[in-house]
Order: C-alpha cells, then structure tokens, then sequence
C-alpha cells in the first residue's frame, strides 16, 4: 500500500544522518508518514514548519526522531509524527510494537519502519510528552531546541501498485 508523506529532503537528511549517526544497520532518514494511502492517494498539502523535537532508542532495534508538524507533535490518526532513522529487521519487536493488529491479535515481528508507530506509542503521551517508563532499555531525549528540516509532500507506491498504474495507463 502506498504511503502518503512528508519526504524528508536531501539537505535536511544529510544533516540528519550526520547529527543522528544511525545506531541499527538499516537506515531510513527519508520520510514522515502522513497516512496510508489506495491507488488514488493524494499528497498531503506543503508542510509550514517541520521540527525534529526529541529522539528514542528502544535499545533493541528501532531509532526514531520525534517530530512536531506546523507545532503539533501527532498525526490525524493520533499517532506521533516522526522519522524512522534506523532499524535492526534480524531482531524481533515485542509484541506491543504491533499496533495495526486486531487486539488480541498482536505478535512479535521483525523490526521494520512501521514499528516505530508502535514503540511511540509506548514512550509519548497524545501531546508529545515523554511517558514514565519501566523498561531501561528504552532511552529518549527532548532537545531544548527544535531542528528545522525541509520536506515536501509525496506518495511513496508500493512495486504492486506502480505496476498497476501502469496496466492502466496511469
């Protein structure tokens, strides 16, 4: 399924990657996803301001920059904004970074960009705000002040999707 977002641009993720060297051997750095999107998604309007406020680490396998949008720290869905910058997929996630299953339903999976949806939801609060946590493993840092990043608005498609559009002539 395509992935309707803010791409992170070239400039602003080198500077990224330069400030926040990837922990886990697969590097992201390149978008913030606004939602997910059909065959007929439309990108997202041009973004006034785009903030890295905060950085997490579960320790384990996934590293996120925390990211505010026109000064709101969470998507329309009530998911935190943010960049995936690395992630280890030969580790599995706990179970509980699995928060597009079905209760009841949820399992531990490979690590991956998605999964830092569910660590988020683990670590911040509705308005941004760092959770008590428990696990000394999980590490998070609020910078005192916000990193400015450039984006612009874009669908990522998925290899099924772009040869669909192309059967049709899209």
């Amino acid at each position: 399924m395509s992935t309707v977002c803010y791409e992170i641009d070239k400039e602003s993720k080198a500077m990224l990657m330069k400030m926040f060297p990837p922990k886990y051997p697969e590097e992201k750095y390149d978008h913030i996803t606004v939602c997910m999107g059909g065959l007929y998604a439309i990108p997202p309007k041009p973004a006034k301001k785009v903030e890295v406020v905060g950085i997490a680490d579960d320790g384990n396998g996934i590293e996120v920059l925390i990211v505010k949008i026109n000064g709101s720290p969470t998507r329309n869905d009530g998911k935190s904004w943010h960049i995936t910058a690395s992630y280890d997929s030969s580790k599995l996630a706990p179970a509980s970074f699995d928060v597009f299953a079905k209760p009841g339903k949820e399992k531990e999976k490979p690590y991956k960009p998605v999964t830092s949806n569910g660590f988020l939801t683990q670590i911040l609060d509705k308005n941004g705000t760092p959770k008590a946590t428990t696990n000394p493993n999980w590490k998070i840092k609020i910078f005192d002040k916000p990193i400015e990043i450039a984006t612009h608005p874009k669908i990522q498609y998925d290899a099924m999707e772009l040869k669909k559009m192309q059967e049709m002539g899209i």
